[in-house]
């Protein structure tokens, strides 16, 4: 499993637009199929949803995923968050395809309502946040976390960033489960942050593997696949076979970590 900063996410996402090819807003609409599908596949008892969306193109993968679970008759609330201006083009088509009765708009923290039993999902930012999340949001998510409700991420827990969170300081929504695609994020494998990101399950929605052909990848997480790339050994082989370590370090006194 490869691990990847969000520069080189928006770069494949690029490449696979160009190359495949496909519409931005088509692999948006991939993106919340497959978390969808992974939602349902997961859940043993039909259960109500509460989609808090941004207007970002996170936000728009939310309104796909709501969409979606309302076509399987589950019960969906979908919370848009009316805090800024700004708005993608890929969430506003996927706003407009989503029945306004399902609709609840959001221009100040407390009309958020938040109900019991109800799985909430958290697509308010995804990989590509490079600031700390303060003021309106801040406040959202700590209610969200206030709430004691369990919340699905989609990507990443909303206030974490992809990569260096050493100086951030800001709000970040605790989420039982988080669904990143493609790739593993290095923040979702730190202990320090498990707290926010839960559980993680990497989505395939579908991204061109050839933009990885010729990347120098940096780091990767070793499982069972890499397997078959180690050296073959010889049946009848010894280790001292395929070469010697010398190991440098310690002293007298503290030499324990070394041997």
């Amino acid at each position: 499993v490869i691990i990847l900063n969000s520069s080189i996410i928006k770069e494949w996402d690029i490449f696979t637009i160009k190359n495949k090819p496909i519409a931005s807003l088509d692999l948006m609409e991939k993106a919340g199929d497959s978390c969808t599908n992974k939602i349902i596949k997961e859940r043993k008892e039909k259960e109500s949803f509460h989609v808090i969306a941004n207007k970002g193109n996170n936000g728009g993968d939310g309104l796909v995923i709501a969409r979606n679970l309302i076509d399987n008759n589950y019960k969906v609330r979908v919370s848009v968050l009316e805090f800024s201006d700004n708005e993608s083009s890929d969430f506003l088509n996927n706003l407009n395809r989503l029945p306004n009765i399902f609709i609840t708009r959001i221009f100040t923290p407390s009309d958020l309502i938040i109900k019991k039993k109800e799985i909430i999902i958290d697509a308010i930012f995804g990989y590509g946040l490079n600031r700390i999340v303060t003021g309106k949001f801040a406040k959202l998510i700590h209610n969200i976390n206030q709430s004691d409700s369990k919340i699905i991420s989609i990507d990443m827990p909303s206030g974490l960033f992809n990569e260096d969170n050493r100086k951030n300081d800001g709000a970040i929504i605790k989420a039982r489960e988080t669904y990143t695609s493609e790739c593993m994020k290095l923040s979702l494998l730190l202990p320090s942050y498990s707290k926010y990101y839960g559980i993680v399950k990497i989505i395939d929605i579908n991204l061109e593997k050839g933009f990885l052909t010729n990347l120098d990848i940096q780091k990767e997480i070793l499982d069972k696949s890499n397997l078959p790339k180690l050296i073959e050994r010889e049946k009848f082989s010894h280790k001292g076979d395929y070469g010697h370590g010398l190991i440098i370090g310690g002293s007298k006194q503290m030499k324990g970590a070394m041997i």
